[in-house]
C-alpha cells in the first residue's frame, strides 16, 4: 500500500511540474491589435490626448461603472456617454491620469473580442482606486474599437478581487 501511495504521490508531482513547464502561447495578430488598441486607450488617458482615445471606441459605445455605494452599501451602476469621457480626457489639468493594468485575458472569436483585466488608477503617482475592466471589442475595417466597456471600482483589497458585502 505505501509503495502505490508512492508511485501515485510521484505521478502527480511529476504531472504538475511538466503543466507548469507549458510554454506560454505566442499571441495572435488579433491579440496584437486587441492590446494595440487598449495600449492606446491607456496611453491617451495619461498624455490627456482625448483624439487618440477616441480613435479607440466605436461611436455607439456603452459605458457603466458599478462600486458599493458607501452611503447605502447597496451595489450602483452609473452609465457614462463617450462625450462626458472625451471632455473629461482633454480638459487640461496639471495631473496625469495613470490606469495601470494587470492580468489582461483576451478571447477572440471572429470580429468579436471580450477582454478582462486588473487595474490600478493613479493620478500622477498618487494611488485612487482599484477594480477590473471588462472591454468587449468589435473589428471593424480601420482595426479594433471598443464597443463596450464596464468597470468596478474600490479602494481596498487591491490585490484581490473584489467580494459582495454580506449582511
Amino acid at each position: 500500500m505505501k509503495k502505490l501511495l508512492s508511485i501515485l504521490f510521484i505521478s502527480i508531482t511529476l504531472g504538475v511540474s511538466a503543466q507548469n513547464d507549458i510554454p506560454a502561447k505566442e499571441p495572435t495578430e488579433f491579440e496584437k491589435e486587441i492590446t494595440h488598441t487598449l495600449e492606446n486607450l491607456f496611453k491617451g488617458m495619461q498624455t490627456s490626448d482625448s483624439a487618440l482615445v477616441h480613435s479607440t471606441f466605436h461611436n455607439n459605445v456603452s459605458m457603466r461603472t458599478t462600486y458599493i455605494n458607501k452611503k447605502t452599501n447597496k451595489p450602483t451602476i452609473i452609465q457614462e456617454e463617450l462625450s462626458e469621457f472625451l471632455t473629461a480626457i482633454g480638459t487640461p489639468k496639471k495631473e496625469s491620469w495613470n490606469e495601470r493594468i494587470s492580468n489582461l485575458i483576451i478571447h477572440v472569436d471572429g470580429n468579436l473580442a471580450q477582454t478582462w483585466m486588473d487595474y490600478s488608477f493613479y493620478i500622477d503617482e498618487n494611488f485612487s482606486h482599484c477594480g477590473v475592466n471588462s472591454i468587449q471589442l468589435i473589428r471593424l475595417e480601420d482595426g479594433w474599437k471598443i464597443s463596450d466597456i464596464a468597470d468596478t471600482r474600490r479602494r481596498i483589497d487591491c490585490n484581490e478581487p473584489a467580494q459582495v458585502n454580506k449582511k
